[in-house]
């Protein structure tokens, strides 16, 4: 199944203006809103094939709202975005497509690329089911039965970022992540006894993921005297995370570097 995300993407918030929002979602746009299926996908032009079973097959669910927001559901999660609906131009975050027919009960629309020969054409089809409202902020919370720290991080508009921490059930830290604007910026995985297995992060010159298991690349890493972690901080130029731990392996503290809005949280 083809990720839909790969071609609506959000580059940055949401990539519509709010103002710009309320201004498009006119009197016309009313057929649009409430949830649709993405069914059928198709190449048009030159060799242009369709799948008739690929009618039946729901690559996604899309919830369009009246203020502007569409809360999107796909097998790798949920998510969500801005939307506009101009005369014949639908714009999804970043994703800009031709209306090729709106009614009641279904959509058909095409990319818009003045680069791409065989252009995306993409059914969605009016559904009565129900998908839960994308939160603006949540706190994910996880613990094991011995209520013992299991997983900590958050998610806004549906999607990762920030620090993300997972723990091993003995207490010692078992993964860390870096999210960044969607995008997993850096990892580092322990074994249980608190040792470096594997580290990941993107070298910020030339956009690569970079990996190593030797705890002097990439991460910088200090420890409490009982031999669990203290401190792990990542440098590409600036300080892109702190994380500080207690001795319990508990968070003391956490900063970041937010590239979107271009600041430190602490979050």
């Amino acid at each position: 199944m083809e990720n839909l995300k790969s071609y609506l993407t959000d580059v940055g918030r949401f990539g519509v203006p709010l103002i710009v929002l309320l201004q498009t979602i006119s009197a016309h746009s009313q057929h649009i809103l409430g949830t649709w299926e993405v069914r059928a996908q198709k190449k048009s032009g030159l060799f242009s094939t369709t799948d008739s079973n690929e009618q039946n097959e729901i690559k996604a669910l899309y919830h369009f709202l009246k203020n502007g927001e569409v809360d999107i559901q796909e097998p790798c999660g949920r998510y969500k975005l801005f939307y506009s609906l101009q005369d014949s131009v639908l714009q999804i975050g970043e994703s800009k497509y031709k209306v090729l027919s709106l009614s009641n009960s279904e959509i058909r629309i095409e990319e818009l690329d003045e680069f791409s020969l065989f252009k995306k054409e993409i059914l969605l089809v009016k559904s009565n089911k129900v998908i839960d409202p994308v939160k603006e902020y949540e706190v994910i919370e996880e613990n094991y039965s011995n209520n013992q720290f299991k997983i900590r991080g958050l998610k806004e508009q549906g999607t990762e970022i920030g620090i993300w921490i997972e723990w091993h059930q003995n207490g010692h830290i078992s993964l860390v992540r870096f999210w960044n604007a969607d995008i997993p910026m850096a990892e580092i995985q322990f074994n249980d006894k608190g040792s470096v297995k594997e580290q990941k992060w993107m070298d910020m010159n030339s956009y690569q993921m970079m990996s190593s298991s030797s705890p002097e690349k990439g991460w910088n890493l200090k420890y409490h005297a009982n031999g669990r972690l203290s401190e792990l901080t990542l440098f590409q130029s600036i300080l892109l995370m702190r994380l500080e731990l207690g001795e319990n392996g508990r968070v003391i503290s956490k900063k970041w570097y937010d590239t979107q809005v271009k600041k430190y949280r602490t979050d």
